[in-house]
């Protein structure tokens, strides 16, 4: 039976080991689903271009990049163009549906070239000629165009092509349009088809001190290392630490380019909101490139620590600093009525600075305020000594320095 159980419980731990790593490299390829909603220019050029005039139209195209070829993407659509004919004799509507390929071409960070064919079916009205019927016919398109990725979602579109109505008419077309590509299902993993080329290496973090944030903030509180493992260079390289319920704000560091084989140590800087969690938690490094003309985004869970307020490292020259705030009201008031007595009481011949300073050492002597013994501790059974402290304004309530949780080894001066 005790055997039974130590095997039920390592099962247990080895489920949660799983689980925990399941998340631990999380990659988000381009998604290979786009809707393409593009308003067009339309042209009337080749056999029987001589009867219409310039019209317009508007065409709704869905596409889908292979996976193990995502250069190649498969799709379809419809399109509608009107066309006016000349002298006045009308105007024409087209409604036609094709089906295709088309190939990408990456040219530099977002920017992507692209080739495509379609084939399909095509019918026609004439307005203004109660004569005329509906008459249809098959259709051919090919063109060429160039693609920026906005972002991982969406993506702008500048395209021209030609189509021929088999033996009818030519019409060539200037479309500028967006492309949505809408994530279905959950992430890729690394062990996907689409294997990315970048690799977030490793993740190094300190833990954090509230109470230092002044002196911390835009200052590396740890650094990830990742390596381009891919055959050509990556670009626009961002890499930033998201920790909900902790951060003030979004801080990320930028690369312009990692080429193929290099790594780069990203420093990481957690900018610590005054009424953010504490304790251990769960952050999220998030790393974003372009690869091939296309936005990636890749995940790492990490361990962050973050202290209580009060804890400052024993051994950190910092830590009177950090309790410095004047902001605060408390300090504030205090250090405003010193100002005036000083004003009002300076003489000729002594600096206003060595006054004021005077003033606020016999201020601090008048309140009664003591510093009581250099008391250290631990947090949670960390090993490293550690400081509690007081902010102003319990200073001043309670006249005291430190913080602990023995009884405090000063007396107040009556």
């Amino acid at each position: 039976m005790k055997r039974t159980r130590s095997l039920l419980f390592v099962g247990c731990a080895a489920l949660l080991v799983a689980a925990s790593t399941a998340r631990a490299d999380i990659v988000l390829p381009p998604a290979p689903l786009s809707f393409t909603l593009s308003p067009a220019l339309t042209i009337p050029l080749g056999p029987g271009s001589e009867l219409f005039l310039p019209g317009g139209g508007v065409g709704l195209a869905v596409e889908y990049a292979l996976p193990s070829v995502p250069m190649l993407s498969l799709g379809g659509g419809a399109f509608y163009t009107f066309t006016p004919i000349a002298g006045g004799l009308g105007t024409t509507s087209q409604l036609a549906g094709v089906a295709g390929a088309a190939w990408r071409f990456p040219i530099a960070g977002r920017l992507s070239a692209r080739v495509f064919a379609r084939a399909g079916y095509g019918l026609g009205l004439v307005h203004g000629d109660p004569l005329a019927n509906v008459g249809g016919g098959p259709l051919a398109e090919g063109g060429a165009g160039v693609a920026f990725a906005v972002s991982p979602a969406a993506v702008a579109r500048l395209d021209v092509s030609y189509t021929y109505l088999l033996a009818a008419n030519g019409t060539l077309a200037v479309s500028l349009g967006v492309s949505m590509r809408p994530r279905i299902g959950g992430p890729a993993t690394a062990a996907g088809t689409r294997r990315p080329s970048l690799e977030i290496a490793e993740v190094d973090l300190q833990s954090l001190y509230p109470a230092l944030r002044r002196s911390s903030d835009n200052r590396p509180t740890g650094t990830a290392i990742v390596r381009n493992a891919g055959r050509r260079p990556i670009t626009d390289l961002h890499v930033a630490l998201r920790a909900p319920g902790v951060m003030d704000r979004r801080e990320s560091a930028a690369r312009r380019e990692l080429a193929p084989g290099d790594t780069w140590e990203a420093p990481l800087v957690v900018l610590v909101g005054p009424g953010g969690a504490r304790g251990p938690t769960t952050a999220e490094v998030v790393v974003t490139w372009v690869e091939q003309g296309e936005p990636w985004e890749a995940r790492k869970d990490v361990s962050l620590r973050v202290f209580d307020p009060h804890l400052v490292p024993a051994d950190d020259l910092r830590a009177a600093a950090a309790f410095v705030l004047p902001f605060d009201p408390a300090v504030r008031d205090l250090a405003a009525a010193v100002s005036a007595a000083v004003a009002a009481q300076s003489a000729d011949g002594i600096d206003p600075a060595i006054s004021t300073a005077i003033a606020a050492r016999e201020a601090v002597r008048l309140l009664g305020i003591r510093a009581t013994a250099d008391r250290t501790t631990t947090d949670g059974g960390d090993s490293a000594p550690l400081r509690r402290l007081k902010y102003p304004a319990e200073t001043l309530h309670d006249l005291s320095t430190w913080r602990s949780s023995a009884p405090p080894s000063w007396k107040r001066r009556v």
